[in-house]
């Protein structure tokens, strides 16, 4: 997962570094998103395995969206997650 940060940043240095109108910008815009959303997705994942545990069914809270700081209570400890 790490690499995948590495991998967004070279995609958007070969984009930076290319003439707007070289064919291949648009292939290296497309994999550049694809990497993002694939970063994002996994991102998802690890904040929805933090939910582990939870007393209330998740599922019926609606989509889960992720952003910024939150704060989990657990009894009487508060933590705050990112």
């Amino acid at each position: 997962v790490q690499r995948m940060g590495k991998y967004s940043l070279l995609l958007r240095d070969m984009i930076k570094a290319l003439d707007v109108g070289h064919p291949k910008i648009a292939e290296l815009k497309a994999a550049e998103e694809m990497v993002k959303y694939q970063l994002r997705h996994g991102n998802d994942l690890l904040a929805m395995d933090s939910l582990r545990g939870c007393d209330m069914n998740v599922k019926d809270q609606g989509r889960l969206l992720r952003q910024n700081n939150f704060t989990v209570w657990n009894g009487k400890k508060k933590r705050q997650r990112r």
